[in-house]
């Protein structure tokens, strides 16, 4: 019996992300927004277009820390793809 192509289309993807912010709480409390209002949107079309892309569900979950001297951690910058 031959593969349907649906069948290597996986179900749901995972994502997870983290973001590094430096300075302090109240960075991450900008980031985050009053009740969690503004990580959400930013997750809901985050989710959204990797869908678009992805063509399948995708299970998203995002972290925000605060991380001091970031801009200077060389190892960080190369995994987020900044120089």
């Amino acid at each position: 019996m031959g593969s349907s192509s649906r069948s290597s289309i996986p179900a749901r993807a995972d994502a997870h992300r983290r973001a590094h912010l430096g300075r302090d709480r109240i960075q991450k409390a900008i980031v985050v927004g009053h009740a969690g209002h503004m990580i959400k949107a930013i997750g809901t079309a985050a989710r959204r277009e990797l869908e678009r892309e992805l063509a399948t569900r995708v299970y998203l979950a995002l972290r925000v820390d605060v991380r001091r001297r970031w801009r200077t951690d060389d190892a960080l910058l190369d995994r987020l793809g900044l120089d």
